[in-house]
């Protein structure tokens, strides 16, 4: 799975490892510095290895923000807002608020999130 950037000078790609069948969940941040990416190899077991990443898209740098979780959108620029359904490996079930900066706060049991808005 290849992920193709355009839009700029020049077009840039993301390129998963072999065993990812799977990928998306991709959101900008409000600031169009990062963007999210979920990614899977789509075995369909009961625990889905689901691994999430942000990319720094100004260096293509990226950096894990957890397993089992699926990234549902931005709160910020530098908080994502992801969801862990039962049956994906990680963790408990729920809504988390995932900080660039590597913290993690579980902010409700329900996995789905129905939107998201900020003060």
């Amino acid at each position: 799975v290849t992920l193709r950037l355009t839009g700029s000078s020049t077009a840039r790609q993301l390129t998963f490892t072999p065993d990812v069948a799977q990928a998306g969940a991709a959101y900008f941040s409000p600031d169009g510095g990062h963007l999210t990416m979920a990614s899977s190899p789509a075995l369909g077991s009961d625990a889905e290895q689901v691994a999430t990443e942000v990319v720094d898209l100004s260096t293509l740098a990226r950096h894990s923000l957890g397993t089992g979780l699926v990234p549902v959108g931005w709160l910020d620029a530098a908080t994502v807002v992801a969801s862990r359904q039962s049956g994906f490996a990680g963790g408990d079930p729920g809504t988390y608020l995932l900080g660039l900066d590597g913290t993690s706060s579980l902010v409700s049991t329900a996995s789905g999130v129905v939107g998201i808005a900020a003060a």
